[in-house]
């Protein structure tokens, strides 16, 4: 199999889905070098893996390892991805064939040699719950007016919004990265820099900098393969992935007061605790037990009580 790469960032209570992550990566035959860029603490579970012969690497399984890169950027962590993938492919792993971005709260549902597959037509990307976003919609033509005074002209060639949680591609497509970058450059010019990602309501240019900023990005005369909102089980019928959108993080959550309050468990809440104790361990046997139970609980009581 080829030999493609991972990337993720994350910082705070993050790490839980960074272990969590990796176990299903685990669980569905990845091998390769997995890069985790971080602002702030290392993860306290890390005490019970085997270093590796660099600093801050560790040796997961005989195929799998696992590299921390510390970050000084100003930018929002969610605004880095295109320059981290960069220095992942330019730097850090300059050998592998291609590479995957994946926000650290999804966990994987399927083999690993299909995302490896479903690249050779392109940058591999995700709809967004916010999808569709019509080709004549306003905001489109503001983002087109917007960079034509940089000399970069995009078209209104597609209807779909796509989700800045998932990003894949070649080596040889790494051109779209730089592209991307300069879209995110351009960007911190007009609003001032990238540190904070959600501004204002829907109707501001920028309003969700690290997502329009890759939105923009396919609005250019580029093959990409774009997977469906059921990819991510945004909708039902996932087959892929499971994102947890939005601010409810199963670490987070008390899901039997959520359901009383008529919000019943979501797929990524269950898969978030099968994959819990795999491979890396952020919890103990009982606290993952517990969860389970409350898990299960709060599914019965969300028969009875719907929004």
């Amino acid at each position: 199999m080829k030999q493609f790469s991972i990337c993720t960032l994350f910082e705070k209570d993050y790490h839980l889905g960074l272990a969590v992550f990796i176990n299903s990566l685990a669980a569905h035959d990845f091998s390769g070098n997995i890069w985790a860029g971080y602002r702030g603490a290392l993860p306290p579970w890390l005490a019970h893996l085997k270093p590796g012969k660099e600093t801050q690497s560790y040796i997961l399984t005989e195929k799998i390892s696992l590299h921390f890169i510390e970050l000084h950027t100003e930018k929002h962590l969610t605004n880095y991805k295109p320059d981290f993938m960069l220095d992942v492919l330019n730097t850090y792993d300059p050998h592998c064939e291609g590479l995957f971005y994946f926000d650290p709260d999804i966990v994987i549902k399927n083999d690993w040699n299909v995302f490896v597959d479903w690249v050779k037509w392109g940058p591999l990307l995700c709809e967004d719950v916010n999808s569709p976003l019509d080709k004549s919609h306003p905001l489109r033509k503001l983002w087109i007016d917007c960079y034509k005074k940089y000399n970069l002209l995009l078209k209104s060639n597609k209807d779909v919004y796509v989700n800045g949680g998932f990003v894949g591609l070649k080596r040889t497509d790494a051109d779209f990265l730089v592209y991307w970058k300069n879209i995110q450059d351009i960007m911190s010019e007009e609003i001032g820099g990238l540190k904070d990602w959600c501004l204002k309501d829907r109707s501001f240019l920028f309003s969700m900098t690290d997502q329009d900023a890759l939105n923009i990005s396919i609005m250019e005369d580029r093959e990409v393969t774009i997977l469906g909102r059921n990819a991510m089980d945004i909708i039902p019928g996932g087959y892929f992935m499971s994102h947890a959108l939005g601010a409810f993080k199963p670490w987070r959550t008390s899901y039997i007061t959520n359901a009383f309050k008529g919000i019943s468990p979501s797929m990524t809440d269950k898969l978030f605790w099968q994959y819990s104790n795999f491979l890396l361990k952020p919890y103990s046997d009982f606290d993952c037990g517990l969860k389970k139970i409350n898990l299960k609980i709060a599914s019965l009581i969300s028969r009875f009580i719907k929004r």
